[in-house]
């Protein structure tokens, strides 16, 4: 009898890891939004949002994941009134998908730009974690934190080592287990988990995306540079424009 119950002891965690590394984890992201109008709608700012709040996944397995929006191309309206003056937004939640691949160590990500879809091939990003030794729970599981900072100001992530997996949302990871939540360059954009499923995930499911112009970041950067100044959004004057500073990771 002791040499039964010993068996059992020591397979059940093995049958734990081996459902925790895979499955799906849907986070609520807010972007704060800096937001400047000018020309002869200037002085307006206070009528526009001053977030985004969106709905992520993250689809994944031991070595690869796709995130991406929930609710790809639904259409947002956004309307406010003040003092007599109104605003009205209207936006089309473009494509975007990231693919990681922590075995041979690239990522492939779609982008969609004034209806143009491009994919940018490259590296998983590095950070320099620093473990602080707090501790908090989400949804159920125990979680640590992790900081690092750099030219975009301080990341602060919680990651479990109970789904171990060194992945997370975006292009965060590399930590010993999933990132459950991220506050990123000073609260600028913040990610929480709010549902997790674990379980495996059927082949072809998780996938790099292939329809796009295949360019680097350097040249995709290049591209959304010229465009945003064609469209009158590189802080020149002009009539009603709206300039959108861009949040990145």
């Amino acid at each position: 009898m002791k040499k039964l119950m010993l068996l059992v002891t020591l397979a059940f965690p093995v049958f734990l890891f081996g459902q925790n590394n895979e499955g799906k984890i849907v986070y609520n992201e807010t972007v704060k939004l800096e937001i400047k109008i000018q020309g002869d709608a200037s002085g307006m700012e206070h009528l526009l949002p001053k977030e985004h709040n969106n709905v992520k996944t993250l689809t994944f397995t031991a070595s690869e994941s796709i995130f991406e929006d929930a609710n790809e191309g639904e259409v947002e309206e956004i309307s406010e009134t003040a003092e007599g003056n109104s605003f009205h937004m209207k936006m089309v939640k473009p494509e975007n998908k990231l693919y990681k691949n922590t075995a041979n160590g690239t990522t492939i990500e779609l982008k969609e730009f004034f209806g143009k879809k491009f994919l940018i091939t490259g590296e998983p990003l590095t950070y320099d974690w620093k473990l602080t030794g707090e501790q908090k729970e989400i949804l159920g599981y125990n979680c640590q934190q992790a900081t690092t900072e750099d030219e975009n100001g301080v990341k602060v992530v919680w990651f479990t080592s109970e789904i171990p997996v060194p992945n997370g949302p975006g292009h965060l990871g590399q930590l010993p287990g999933m990132i459950l939540e991220a506050n990123l360059n000073d609260g600028k954009m913040v990610l929480v988990a709010s549902k997790i499923e674990l379980g495996t995930i059927e082949e072809g499911i998780v996938k790099a995306p292939t329809k796009g112009k295949a360019v680097s970041q350097e040249e995709f950067d290049e591209i959304s540079a010229k465009k945003m100044e064609e469209m009158g959004m590189d802080g020149t004057s002009g009539s009603g424009r709206a300039v959108f500073k861009v949040i990145r990771q």
